[in-house]
């Protein structure tokens, strides 16, 4: 299958086809594909499920959908044929000077790269993945944390699976945000510490990790179903056709320190660890206790004891802006401006130390016990440690107008006494 045996070259513009024909009656055509070597496949054993003379034979680290020549044709008529996938490319050979398999298939094992042929020995794509130094502060729009910019040299639009892990062993996955502009922006990691009681021990840093494999299939906590493109993508996200074309369909082409060969596939695996940047819960704490609290909102539960597991929880976590505007009685919201209230609470729990259970990151060890009950009126004492802290009273509200009748009860404290 050497240069000086090709006989002529066409090329069809519309198709993007390529034919060698050579001295010995061979014709080997090039074709563009975008299916996966898997597609690929399962196309032509449909074709010979559906009676089609064809077998699929291993060939070049692939398999060839194979004829063998029909003896009772003439040359070129009933000829063998080899149908192959290579790259962005199929390929197709047939004998038209007679040859059956047994000829063609070697021929096929030798072939390295006819004159004006798309390459088919491409270079390496040596990728990496750099980490920058410091983990940045989270944007003021997101749940607190941190965010990363990850520089990369993978194509645009390649997907990749980020895991999160922080030092508390919490963390998740998400699948598949791309890479832009030579940048991974990972807008946040979460900090769950930004949302346990005062006083909690906290996280000290947390661990990203990245994988970029050709598609993202369902094993253990890989995702099986990614978000792509803002739509939920309801099989496993795959790589673009651009990126798998740079990369080749198994990652083949992908080398460089960082890649790992896992399950036949190449992956590009990296991972870093930081300290949590400074103002880590900044934006939690901004929307804990705002500058302004002026949401509307009531208080809904099926019982009163989950009312008062709502209030426990909220000073728990300080989240004095829902206390505020949803636990309170309407009454009470109007008789003290936000300032006033927000300062006066402030300066309480600031008084009061750790609100944390011992050694326990999300359990507060606030506790309360109903001292008084009426037909719709609660007392209770909260306390700390065993210590009273604050007495509350517990009404039931009526339904808003124009709530349904089957709506979930209403409440709000009518009163508040800090200790």
């Amino acid at each position: 299958m050497s240069p000086e045996h090709v006989v002529e070259a066409l090329f069809d513009p519309g198709e993007g086809r390529l034919l060698f024909r050579y001295d010995t009656g061979v014709d080997l055509y090039y074709q563009p594909e975008t299916r996966s070597e898997e597609e690929y496949l399962s196309g032509w054993q449909e074709t010979i499920n559906d009676g089609g003379p064809f077998t699929l034979i291993p060939l070049r680290g692939t398999q060839a959908a194979a004829a063998e020549r029909d003896e009772n044709s003439g040359p070129g008529l009933g000829a063998a044929v080899l149908d192959w996938l290579e790259g962005p490319y199929s390929l197709a050979m047939y004998g038209g000077g007679g040859q059956r398999l047994a000829e063609l298939i070697p021929l096929a094992e030798s072939l390295t790269r006819p004159v004006g042929s798309p390459s088919l020995e491409r270079s390496p794509f040596n990728a990496f993945l750099r980490f920058p130094e410091r983990a940045a502060p989270p944007s003021p729009d997101t749940d607190g944390g941190a965010s990363l910019i990850v520089e990369t040299n993978l194509p645009d639009g390649t997907r990749v699976h980020i895991i999160q892990e922080d030092s508390m062993g919490t963390g998740g996955s998400s699948c598949c945000p791309q890479v832009n502009g030579g940048q991974l922006l990972i807008e946040q990691v979460f900090n769950p510490s930004c949302y346990a009681p005062r006083g909690a021990p906290g996280s000290t840093g947390f661990t990203v990790s990245i994988r970029v494999r050709p598609s993202y299939v369902n094993k253990g906590w890989d995702p099986g179903i990614g978000v792509v493109d803002g739509e939920m993508n309801v099989a496993p996200a795959t790589q673009p056709a651009h990126v798998l074309e740079a990369l080749g369909e198994r990652f083949e082409l992908l080398a460089g320190d960082q890649v790992v060969l896992k399950d036949g596939v190449n992956q590009l695996v990296a991972s870093r660890t930081y300290a949590w940047p400074k103002n880590t819960c900044a934006p939690v704490i901004a929307d804990f206790i705002p500058k302004h609290c002026d949401y509307e909102a009531q208080l809904q539960a099926d019982k009163p004891e989950e009312a008062m597991q709502s209030l426990t929880g909220a000073i728990g976590q300080v989240r004095l802006c829902d206390i505020y505007t949803e636990l309170l009685t309407p009454n009470l919201t109007e008789s003290e401006s936000w300032d006033m209230f927000r300062d006066r609470w402030k300066r309480w729990i600031a008084g009061l130390g750790s609100l944390a259970r011992d050694g326990d990151l999300f359990k507060s060890a606030l506790t309360w016990k109903f001292t008084d009950e009426s037909e719709g009126r609660y007392i209770a004492d909260i306390k700390l440690r065993g210590r009273l802290i604050a007495k509350a009273e517990l009404h039931s509200l009526p339904h808003p107008p124009g709530s349904p009748s089957e709506a979930t009860p209403y409440w709000g404290f009518a009163r508040i006494d800090l200790l």
